[in-house]
């Protein structure tokens, strides 16, 4: 990923509950069934996960994945719900 990209707020949520979650990389892919490399590539923002692999993780993090289903023509973010403001 390079540095001008910008961070989907999903990618965010996860490195922030990752890095806030108190358990080494090792650990965390350990309990949560992802591996350590995975974890220290994602959080360093040098790869993504794949869906499976962010599905263990909310799932350990107590984080909720859910589908989007509208697409913000503007920003190109999707959301389940509208946007606060939206009409």
């Amino acid at each position: 990923m390079e540095k001008n990209e910008e961070v989907l707020p999903l990618v965010d949520e996860l490195q922030q509950a990752i890095k806030q979650s108190g358990l080494s990389l090792n650990q965390l892919g350990k309990q949560a069934g992802v591996s350590q490399a995975q974890l220290s590539r994602f959080v360093r923002g040098e790869r993504t996960l794949t869906l499976p692999a962010v599905a263990k993780l909310c799932v350990f993090l107590g984080l909720r994945l859910a589908k989007a289903n509208r697409l913000d023509s503007e920003t190109g973010i999707t959301y389940s719900q509208p946007p606060p403001g939206a009409k």
